[in-house]
């Protein structure tokens, strides 16, 4: 899968696995509304029982990061 990234959740409490913004999901997955900018290894934090986190953007290392549109933007660039 290309995007497999988005649909793996994380346990409240684990290391974030690479740079990026999360978001928290309910038991039947669904978006609560609250996100978090971790970066890699920082600690996922604590969420009510069954609730997880998921990835919504990641961000690469030359600090570019995937929009909703697939484009990559640059948040460094200014017109």
């Amino acid at each position: 899968m290309k995007y497999a990234w988005a649909a793996r959740e994380y346990p409240p409490g684990a290391p974030a696995p690479f740079d990026g913004s999360f978001e928290q999901c309910t038991v039947l997955g669904s978006v609560t509304g609250v996100r978090v900018t971790l970066a890699s290894g920082e600690k996922l934090p604590a969420s009510p029982r069954g609730f997880t986190w998921r990835v919504i953007e990641p961000r690469t290392r030359t600090g570019a990061s995937r929009t909703a549109g697939g484009r990559v933007a640059r948040a460094a660039e200014t017109e």
